[in-house]
């Protein structure tokens, strides 16, 4: 059903339906098949969600708000704008990127992936379950944290920020570049750490999980880990 002030248009028994904005801060939402897996793709002008037997696209709205089924297996896409600083946000619920002019938010799908652009000033905000065991992969290129019913990762963002809980005994593994002449910089306090590389645009910071590993493998890399970090695990034949 497509509707605004003084008008109202829907469709049936259509396989695919594709609706076009005239632009300022229309909205669409669209909702998968509860019985089956359905892909959402959302990016800045366009955004469709597909899945057996249907195809349901979207132009040039403002926002879009896209419904999967929690347990079937839905995924959704998220992309960003090339050149602008956007902001991926995620939780076991939700996943949402955004900027300029465009907003896309995926509900109750099991996996969502979001896409940065390098060298762009793109964030992540990556949210865990307090209620469950919940464990973070971070890699210079990508973040994934996953736990019971959610797999959500971010890709090619400059900046990630994961958030734990203290008492769901989280775990976080930090992984390095792997390149001697691009050393990474490793700092950790009692419930914070940090990983970063200034050269090859990246930072990653974990707050307040159980158990932070960090893995290195080049002799350069370089460490400033306060004595209070307990549960700080130091990996690596080479670094550290």
């Amino acid at each position: 059903m497509l509707g605004g002030v003084g008008c109202t248009a829907t469709v049936a028994n259509t396989e695919s339906i594709t609706a076009h904005s005239g632009g300022g801060t229309d909205s669409a939402k669209l909702y998968g098949n509860p019985t089956a897996v359905d892909t959402f793709e959302g990016r800045p002008c366009s955004s469709t969600l597909s899945g057996n037997g249907f195809s349901n696209r979207v132009e040039s709205f403002r926002y879009v708000h896209a419904f999967g089924t929690e347990g079937n297996g839905d995924v959704a896409l998220l992309y960003d704008r090339a050149g602008t600083k956007d902001r991926f946000e995620a939780t076991p619920v939700y996943a949402r990127l955004y900027g300029d002019n465009f907003y896309n938010r995926a509900v109750q799908f099991d996996q969502a992936y979001g896409y940065g652009t390098p060298g762009d000033a793109d964030i992540t905000l990556l949210y865990d379950d307090p209620g469950g065991k919940d464990t973070l992969q971070a890699r210079p290129d990508r973040a994934k944290l996953a736990g019971a019913g959610f797999d959500n990762e971010a890709v090619s963002f400059r900046y990630v920020h994961a958030f734990g809980t203290p008492v769901s005994q989280d775990e976080a593994h930090l992984y390095d570049s792997a390149l001697d002449q691009y050393p990474d910089y490793l700092e950790a306090d009692a419930n914070w750490a940090r990983l970063s590389n200034d050269l090859l645009g990246y930072a990653y910071w974990v707050r307040e999980f159980e158990e932070v590993t960090a893995n290195s493998s080049n002799p350069s890399d370089i460490k400033n880990v306060d004595p209070d970090a307990l549960d700080f695990i130091l990996n690596g034949e080479e670094g550290w």
